[in-house]
């Protein structure tokens, strides 16, 4: 992809941002710069120059009040996609996506040219009272392999796509219908929702499992840091929790590791 198309792009994530941010905000809800959005911001001031992808985080609490949020405030020119407003839909966190946009991931082929606008990722952080264990592990590859078989299902994928290792929750889950699925991915993510935690995790993050567990202390307090032409929130405790991300966060990778999602030559690219 040429630099110009890619920064078309980035311009276009930027813009459902601000929407989602400016919403957000009239409804007293903080969203969190994240993962290489939030390593962009730090170390670039704005985008990573090579990535295709923009990506905020926000407290379970909060996010279910910005979904409401969002479903009624979106201007027309955006769409929220979940479980709620996209029954094809698998992943166990939202997207806002652009009308009129096309930004197609082969892997997505199946799937209509306008559910594949160019998009936002919005992850929820839930609650864990530990930062390892059985408990953890199990509530990790339940959400993985449940997002895994409604992927399955709505793409229409063979078994021989997926890992050994997924294969007997595969058939397992199968026995279910989408609708029970959502159902009690959410239920497994939430559990711990009204109690006292130690920490955070993201369970819907596609990281290892060590990468993506957060103490609640680095959550509370938010600074505004610059990204692109604007100040937007991060977590305080950005360094630990980039450290803990990506290890030397401020030391690029070689050029040959460098890229983004995988559009393949053969789908449009629209902006």
């Amino acid at each position: 992809m040429d630099n110009e198309l890619l920064r078309k792009i980035q311009l276009t994530q930027l813009e459902i941002f601000k929407q989602v941010h400016q919403i957000a905000q009239r409804n007293n809800i903080t969203v969190y710069l994240y993962a290489g959005t939030l390593l962009g911001a730090v170390r670039h001031q704005g985008f990573i120059p090579w990535d295709d992808d923009l990506d905020i985080m926000v407290l379970r609490e909060d996010y279910e009040r910005l979904m409401v949020c969002l479903k009624a405030e979106l201007a027309d020119t955006y769409w929220l996609q979940n479980y709620e407003t996209d029954p094809q839909y698998w992943q166990p966190f939202a997207k806002v996506r652009k009308v009129g946009t096309l930004y197609k991931e082969t892997a997505l082929k199946n799937i209509e040219d306008d559910k594949c606008g160019i998009w936002i990722d919005i992850f929820p952080v839930d609650k864990t009272p530990k930062k390892s264990g059985p408990v953890l592990a199990l509530r990790r590859f339940i959400v993985e392999t449940m997002a895994l078989s409604l992927r399955r299902k709505e793409l229409k994928l063979p078994m021989r796509n997926f890992s050994r290792r997924y294969l007997p929750a595969l058939l397992f889950w199968g026995i279910f219908t989408s609708k029970a699925l959502r159902r009690m991915q959410c239920r497994v993510m939430k559990m711990y929702c009204s109690k006292e935690c130690r920490y955070y995790v993201d369970l819907a993050g596609m990281e290892p499992l060590k990468r993506l567990i957060y103490p609640v202390e680095w959550f509370e307090k938010a600074e505004k840091i610059p990204f692109e032409d604007g100040l937007y929130e991060v977590p305080a405790a950005y360094d630990p929790l980039l450290t803990q991300f990506y290890g030397d966060y401020m030391t690029p990778p070689p050029e040959d590791k460098r890229g983004g999602h995988d559009v393949g030559d053969h789908y449009p690219i629209i902006v």
